[in-house]
């Protein structure tokens, strides 16, 4: 499909999506709570689908006056959030939906992940052991606390979570690269690149094992390996990867090259 088709389409939706807001506003003291509610959530996964994250919050706030209590929605609308970068709005939001569900590993999960972000890494392991305690074999939320208790330092648990993150799931790629990081941090390079070449090579394009590649040549001090890498995963996946290499600490070894600097700048 061409591009100008991709924007005509796309337009259409959105006029669609106009139509159905203006509907439910004139309907909204015509129909019960919970039908306009639904009307507004349907929106804002639409406005998702088109990547329109602010009109989601928008749209997720709008239903929200007609049904409060929906935690799967504020779990949703907290996704979107942390895509904006909104991570400590993110936070009160995942609470939100705790508070109706305690019980809801899954925003105990993310909820941990959105700590990790922000150097809350104590929290972040506080919020995965809650998942845990209420689902004992969620791999996922073996591997997030596996990278909070790496940025602690604590690097013998991170590895026993993400071993058993592994073996719950064997196709859990995020925690296999993650642990080869983590062989990195503990001096084991060979075999935290080795972890990564496993993945690149049925997927040589795999943006987080490229990632991973490029952090372990940077704990290694080898630059040029670790550029390379790096140049390749942002080839993959621009913003993102370079918000990434700003802030992990993976990195902090060779920050002040001219190269990565020019590299992951803009």
């Amino acid at each position: 499909m061409s591009k100008s088709r991709r924007c005509r389409d796309d337009q259409k939706r959105l006029d669609v999506l106009k139509q159905a807001e203006q509907q439910a506003n004139l309907l909204e003291n015509k129909i019960n709570p919970d039908a306009l509610s639904n009307v507004f959530f349907e929106v804002a996964n639409s406005y998702y689908s088109l990547k329109k994250y602010e009109e989601v919050i928008a749209s997720y706030d709008r239903a929200f006056q007609f049904k409060p209590d929906d935690h799967e929605a504020w779990f949703n609308r907290s996704i979107v959030l942390d895509e904006l970068g909104r991570n400590e709005e993110a936070i009160t939001s995942y609470d939100q939906a705790l508070q109706i569900k305690p019980d809801y590993h899954k925003a105990w999960n993310n909820r941990g992940f959105t700590l990790d972000d922000l150097g809350r890494y104590e929290e972040a392991i506080a919020s995965f052991d809650q998942a845990l305690q209420i689902k004992p074999d969620y791999h996922g939320a073996f591997g997030g606390r596996g990278i909070s208790l790496t940025r602690l330092g604590q690097y013998d648990k991170a590895l026993a979570d993400f071993n058993r993150a592994i073996e719950l799931d064997p196709n859990d790629l995020p925690s296999k690269i993650n642990r080869g990081v983590l062989f990195a941090w503990m001096g084991r390079y060979a075999e935290g690149i080795e972890a990564c070449d496993g993945i690149l090579q049925t997927n040589p394009n795999q943006v987080d094992a490229l990632y991973g590649k490029a952090c372990c040549y940077a704990l290694q001090k080898n630059i040029d390996e670790s550029i390379k890498y790096l140049t390749l995963a942002i080839t993959q996946e621009t913003d993102k990867t370079k918000k990434r290499a700003n802030k992990d600490p993976e990195f902090d070894g060779i920050r002040e090259d001219a190269r990565f600097q020019e590299l992951v700048s803009g």
